[in-house]
């Protein structure tokens, strides 16, 4: 299932899985574990794909996001909202990807 409007998902306390870099197809995917709702007791799957990627910059403490990856490593996010800048804030470290489009895609 494909969310379009990202700004109605909260990604507080989600955990990052697994992120994925096509240079050749300027392709970014992140495959995270987050709440659907503030009621919810269960993380569900999800991925954010970032397609026509002009850039992608971060500071990520490898150490830090995999000791909270039970809490949560992810302490919010800024989405944009068709093309643009999204920042991705983690309890240490930041990532922004500048693309053309995001989709969030519900496993």
């Amino acid at each position: 299932m494909n969310i379009s409007d990202t700004n109605k998902i909260d990604l507080h306390d989600a955990i990052v899985e697994k992120m994925t870099i096509s240079l050749l197809d300027r392709l970014v995917e992140i495959r995270v574990k987050y709440y659907s709702s503030g009621e919810a007791k269960a993380r569900s799957s999800g991925v954010i794909i970032f397609t026509s990627v002009s850039s992608l910059s971060g500071i990520l403490d490898f150490d830090s996001i995999a000791d909270n990856s039970q809490a949560g490593n992810i302490n919010h996010w800024n989405p944009c909202e068709k093309d643009g800048t999204t920042f991705i804030y983690f309890l240490d470290g930041c990532l922004s990807v500048t693309a053309g489009s995001i989709q969030f895609d519900q496993a």
